[in-house]
């Protein structure tokens, strides 16, 4: 987010952010909703210097849009290398983790995929889908009381694109045709549904950013199978 406000001159923005943010002081209720417009613009365009370089040049959330299709395809097709190179699913994967955040899924379901989380087949696609860096891989701690590396539970996670810009595409702009008027009422506050995962995404992606390992904790976790 602050290399995005940098890029479309905001960087004093940027800093009152961060100082207000040390501070523990509010924003007034004017300049916090523009603040949450400039979040919401960032969602919708990301951070990828090709797509942010289109936004500042044009403006235009359709050529914004057709510039991350084209860097959706290029991943789907280096997804579909690395499962011929190395025998994987990664592209299943992928095309499964919309269907998982817009059920609400308490964790990535494996049994989608006719494979069990401990499969050498699994194991082996998501170290390529982390090292690819395409998705985020967030495990469940089991304690959240204790170290939660310790308590880790590879068998429970939740995946999330490392572009949150990419989420708003597959997900929501899921054609062109309705890809503005999407856009526009993401920015404006007026899209009507629920924005909790795509707002997960987002904070997932700050975490790993900064440098940390994400975690989550579900109590009373339901059993999906």
């Amino acid at each position: 987010m602050k290399s995005f406000l940098w890029a479309i001159k905001n960087e004093f923005q940027a800093d009152v952010i961060k100082e207000h943010f040390l501070n523990k002081e509010r924003f007034d209720s004017k300049i916090h909703q523009e603040l949450l417009q400039d979040y919401r613009t960032y969602l919708a365009v990301g951070g990828m210097p090709k797509v942010v370089d289109t936004y500042i040049k044009t403006h235009d959330f359709v050529a914004v849009d057709k510039e991350k299709r084209m860097i959706l395809k290029l991943y789907e097709e280096d997804l579909r290398k690395i499962d011929n190179k190395f025998g994987t699913i990664c592209y299943l994967v992928w095309k499964q983790i919309p269907s998982m955040l817009t059920k609400h899924s308490t964790r990535f379901i494996v049994f989608s995929t006719n494979e069990r989380a401990d499969s050498i087949l699994f194991t082996n696609t998501m170290e390529k889908l982390i090292e690819s860096k395409m998705i985020i891989a967030v495990y469940k701690a089991n304690d959240p009381t204790r170290g939660f590396a310790l308590k880790k539970d590879i068998s429970s996670f939740k995946i999330y694109y490392n572009d949150v810009e990419l989420f708003t595409s597959i997900i929501y702009a899921n054609s062109e045709s309705d890809s503005l008027d999407i856009y526009q009422r993401l920015v404006l506050d007026n899209l009507h549904t629920n924005l909790v995962m795509l707002f997960e995404n987002g904070a997932c992606q700050t975490l790993v950013s900064n440098g940390f390992e994400p975690y989550y904790y579900s109590w009373g976790e339901i059993k999906e199978g």
